[in-house]
């Protein structure tokens, strides 16, 4: 099942800064205004600091940056078919911004730099990140290009006709419509949520690969791996030509079929089922290989973290009862305001929630009121939220005072090898249509 990011208004770190700096309106003075040609270029070459791109009806290269812009070292030649824009060195702390003709092409050249696009509907796209996240949401360009060292990927749309991703150890989160997509990856998490899809080509190391697939008829869904997962979950009526080989991992399939021989040592499984329109070839050396069937609802693990012991003494002063409390106790985890496990601390479980759900929480005893999220367009697929508690002293020296609570968010979905050191506490079901 693919992991996910709970879609709630509390995300996690990283993407947080660049929703912030989008939410906030930033006081701003226009640092260029260029004419650029509908079917035009831009080249933006980075190095650091947060870009935020966005497509539009004009025809002006237009750039924005905070009101401290003295920081910015820029520089920007060409014409209105091709513009190079350089950006040296950024030390604003705030977002810069550039809107250019939606229909345009787009490359970026970055380093450290977060890179956030939307609404580019070009020929082409294409983004080279080192270890700066990238954010594309609300874009269809006829083709997607995404490299990446170690920075973390988060596609929300895809190029209509092809999309090519591929990163060292950086997580991809892709999801959207694309006929074609080819991924490339050493050891970063792979979560993928795709649909109308024609052909896929995915190759990792040791990295998961979830892939969470709407195919078209006569598909073809090819995925490869030396030590990693290989989980492909289709809907439960897809006609599926399966056929998965391993060495030494194991081979399971919803739709059917027994793992065998195979050539040499290795294993293998086939099994047609329906029509068998779709075509899958899965490989792996030690990697299990999981088919499944689409789920009607979502997947939630939600864990809470280890008690952690601290220094007795901050700013000279006892820790308090409260305090301490708070590291221990029950936390109850709930949907909709309905109770659906109690968690200790180093405790986790595992829930299937409604599609159409709206908020989760989590109660502690020593706190009069809830920590609740939003949850905003669930898919059927597997998310993960940690609990943990927090301790922020404030005040003076003389006059220190802690400020205690905790906190429910969305997190990367632990590895089996974490996920081991926590006990697995059983929640209440749920009955869904």
């Amino acid at each position: 099942m693919k992991h996910e990011s709970l879609p709630v208004v509390l995300p996690s770190a990283p993407v947080l800064a660049i929703l912030l700096a989008l939410a906030i309106p930033v006081p701003s003075h226009a640092s260029g205004v260029w004419p650029m040609a509908a079917d035009g270029r831009l080249l933006l070459e980075v190095s650091n600091g947060l870009f935020v791109i966005t497509g539009n009806d004009g025809t002006e290269l237009r750039v924005a940056t905070a009101a401290n812009g003295q920081a910015v070292s820029s520089d920007i030649s060409g014409t209105e078919q091709a513009w190079t824009l350089r950006f040296d060195s950024v030390d604003t702390g705030e977002p810069i911004t550039i809107e250019l003709p939606a229909t345009a092409e787009l490359e970026i050249q970055g380093d450290q730099a977060g890179l956030v696009v939307f609404d580019m509907n070009g020929p082409r796209l294409q983004m080279q990140s080192g270890s700066g996240a990238v954010r594309v949401e609300r874009s269809r360009p006829g083709r997607l290009v995404v490299e990446s060292v170690d920075g973390p990927m988060q596609l929300r749309s895809l190029g209509r006709r092809e999309s090519r991703l591929s990163s060292l150890d950086g997580a991809i989160e892709a999801s959207g419509e694309s006929e074609r997509l080819w991924l490339r990856t050493l050891s970063g998490q792979v979560d993928l949520n795709l649909q109308a899809l024609l052909d896929l080509d995915a190759e990792t190391l040791s990295g998961t690969l979830t892939a969470h697939l709407s195919p078209l008829e006569d598909a073809v869904l090819r995925a490869r791996t030396h030590s990693g997962t290989l989980h492909i979950a289709l809907p439960p009526d897809s006609g599926l030509d399966l056929r998965a080989e391993s060495h030494t991992g194991l081979i399971s399939s919803e739709f059917g079929g027994a793992a065998g021989p195979g050539q040499g040592s290795n294993k293998r499984l086939v099994h047609r089922s329906g029509n068998g329109q779709i075509r899958a070839e899965l490989r792996s050396v030690d990697g299990p290989i999981e088919v499944t069937r689409l789920r009607s609802t979502a997947r939630v693990l939600v864990f809470r973290e280890h008690q952690h012991r601290s220094p007795s003494r901050v700013f000279g002063q006892r820790r308090t009862r409260q305090d301490t409390a708070m590291w221990s106790g029950v936390v109850d985890f709930g949907v909709d305001g309905e109770h659906r496990v109690s968690l200790q601390a180093g405790q986790y479980a595992e829930l299937d929630i409604a599609l159409d759900a709206r908020h989760v929480h989590a109660r502690h005893a020593e706190l009069p009121d809830p920590v609740e999220l939003e949850v905003i367009g669930l898919e059927p697929v597997l998310y993960c939220l940690g609990i943990a508690p927090y301790r922020r002293w404030v005040g003076s020296y003389d006059t220190p005072q802690v400020l205690v609570g905790f906190e429910l968010s969305h997190r990367p979905c632990p590895e089996s090898a974490e996920l081991a050191e926590y006990e697995r506490i059983d929640a209440d079901s749920i009955e869904v249509d």
